[in-house]
């Protein structure tokens, strides 16, 4: 980073670049995603193998991430291939709401996954070059509690969105009430992308290694690193085959109305934003492998409960399943990237980056490919056998990693947390 990058006038005005331009892009995110990703498809006709696909589209295209590590190397201006990418990226997934209007009823699902398909591959371009322009100009000491709160207040946004088109769906029905999601969307897309053109253009710091494929070995002899990415990728693996299908369970076997969807899906997103300021402030006291240690076991606990049903109202049960994974995911998102913008060495950040996208992202997407075969296959046998045994099978497998590798993976313990350095990265690494 140039030294202009480091004073406090330079980074304070990109900052909050970053901060506002992050609630447009979470309106989006949540109103074309979440719960209402599931629910469009299905008013569009979708099994539950083509919803599985739908959730496993944003993860497999971040294998995109890694070509685009390498290809930084010789495009190396980061803020023209963010911008161009992150708008194609956002036009299009917001063009999925002409479908009923443009394709007959048989190809509508298929359109769809192929317009979200080309929509995460933009984005998965925009996302390597978004996060190694962000991590050059947000100073290393602010990064936890900086992308705590900014996680905060655009999941704050977001749910407010989420509430809101709930209230649209239940009032006006699912034709009237997306279609006005849509426009909503529209518009906060055009605001996404110019609050995107003005981020600054943070000159970009090579690697030393010119070989790409040297390049791209790094992160797979840096021990440490890799042995922490293959055990989450393998953790996302199960998190992929039952986790995304929440919401499926939620709608389509459970019956629940849009409205009560939305409020716990919003008590879900309130438990995240809550665990993300928590996590952000715990972040700039522990390491980030202290608090992976800690975060990840909610995930599983989360798909666990789901074997209360029968035993507990089914409303409160959703509500405490859904905080359970508000607080695992609001530690894992924010500490997957402090982990991989702060562990890693500048220079060679971008093949970081890409090399954990990518091994995650395959991982989540088989995981969301098998869980939607199974998921299709159990439907034909017993509604018991989804709620039950896929929940609990993968529950079960989510905890007993943690609790039997979890210690000697992430280097920590339970009880005992190391105090974070100062300075973000393990000793002896530099840029």
């Amino acid at each position: 980073m140039t030294t202009a990058a480091k004073k406090p006038s330079s980074y304070r005005k990109p900052m909050r670049i970053c901060f506002i331009e992050s609630m447009p892009s979470q309106i989006i995110f949540m109103t074309l995603g979440g719960p209402y990703l599931t629910g469009y498809l299905l008013y569009l006709g979708a099994s539950s193998l083509e919803v599985g696909i739908a959730s496993a589209i944003p993860a497999l295209t971040n294998v995109m991430q890694l070509l685009a590590a390498l290809a930084m190397q010789y495009f190396t201006n980061r803020k023209l291939v963010m911008v161009l990418f992150g708008s194609i990226h956002r036009v299009m997934w917001v063009s999925t709401g002409l479908v009923p209007f443009l394709f007959p009823e048989d190809v509508r699902v298929t359109a769809y996954l192929l317009m979200m398909l080309v929509a995460y591959i933009s984005n998965g371009i925009a996302g390597v070059f978004w996060s190694s322009l962000v991590a050059d100009y947000v100073p290393p000491r602010l990064t936890g509690r900086y992308f705590g709160l900014r996680n905060a207040v655009m999941y704050t946004v977001g749910s407010a969105a989420l509430f809101v088109s709930g209230l649209l769906l239940d009032g006006y029905g699912e034709s009237i009430g997306y279609s006005i999601i849509y426009i909503i969307c529209a518009v906060a897309m055009v605001v996404d992308i110019t609050l995107l053109s003005l981020h600054p253009n943070v000159e970009f710091v090579k690697s030393q290694e010119a070989d790409p494929g040297k390049r791209f070995m790094k992160p797979m002899r840096d021990a440490a690193f890799f042995r922490t990415s293959l055990f989450i990728a393998i953790f996302l693996f199960f998190y992929g085959a039952v986790v995304p299908f929440y919401n499926y369970l939620m709608l389509d076997v459970l019956m629940i109305r849009y409205s009560w969807v939305s409020v716990i899906t919003i008590i879900h997103y309130v438990a995240m934003i809550i665990a993300y300021y928590v996590w952000g402030r715990l972040n700039d006291r522990y390491s980030t492998r202290q608090l992976l240690l800690w975060a990840l076991p909610f995930i599983g606990l989360s798909s666990l409960a789901w074997g209360l049903i029968g035993w507990v109202p089914v409303l409160p049960l959703m509500m405490l399943i859904h905080i359970l994974l508000g607080i695992g995911l609001g530690g894992y998102n924010l500490l997957n990237f402090t982990f991989v913008i702060g562990d890693t060495p500048k220079s060679d950040r971008p093949m970081y980056i890409g090399v954990f996208t990518a091994l995650t992202g395959l991982t989540t997407f088989a995981g969301s490919t098998a869980g939607g075969v199974l998921f299709d296959w159990l439907a034909t046998m017993s509604t018991k056998l989804q709620l039950y045994g896929m929940t609990l099978s993968i529950g079960l497998v989510l905890v007993l990693m943690m609790a039997i590798w979890g210690k000697r993976v992430f280097g920590a313990s339970w009880t005992v947390a190391r105090q974070r350095a100062r300075t973000v990265g393990r000793p002896g690494r530099g840029g």
